[in-house]
């Protein structure tokens, strides 16, 4: 489900939320190391039961132009082949610009906070004498800041 209402003509506001229900039913498997185990009766795996975003934008034709979103996402389960979960967690991302008939500027950034966030992971044993079984992770992006420019030279529509 998504929306966008207008407050003025230059501001806007923005959402969306999805929700999603999954099911693996229980099975039984032989690990490696010989044990029989039983997993499943629970979600399926990267299937977070919501996701959210949340926006304020302004925008004209010329001057100032100005952006914020927020994003959401449920905690999920890494695999379908082990029960570790992600945190849920949520990222602010952002912009500031000034835009003119043939050109714009604009200073972004993506993770302002800096949330340290997993998005995949991985349950096994790898580290000896005795190989325990650990949950490696792999984190989403650290904040990201950029600086855009944009050059307009020609209009089609317009032929200038």
């Amino acid at each position: 489900m998504d929306g966008d209402y207008s407050l003025t003509p230059s501001v806007s506001l923005t959402g969306s939320l999805g929700y999603l229900e999954t099911r693996v039913d229980d099975y039984t498997f032989l690990t490696g190391q010989g044990e029989t185990l039983t997993l499943g009766d629970r979600g399926a795996a990267h299937a977070p039961t919501y996701n959210l975003r949340l926006g304020a934008h302004t925008t004209t034709m010329r001057g100032p132009q100005a952006s914020l979103e927020f994003t959401a996402m449920d905690a999920f389960y890494f695999s379908d082949s082990h029960d570790q979960r992600s945190d849920r967690y949520g990222l602010f991302n952002g912009s500031v610009g000034y835009r003119e008939e043939r050109w714009s500027v604009s200073l972004w950034g993506r993770n302002l906070l800096d949330e340290r966030y997993a998005v995949r992971g991985f349950y096994f044993g790898l580290e000896p004498p005795d190989y325990a079984d650990t949950l490696y992770v792999s984190y989403g992006d650290p904040r990201q800041v950029g600086v855009k420019v944009t050059a307009r030279f020609f209009d089609l529509v317009s032929g200038q």
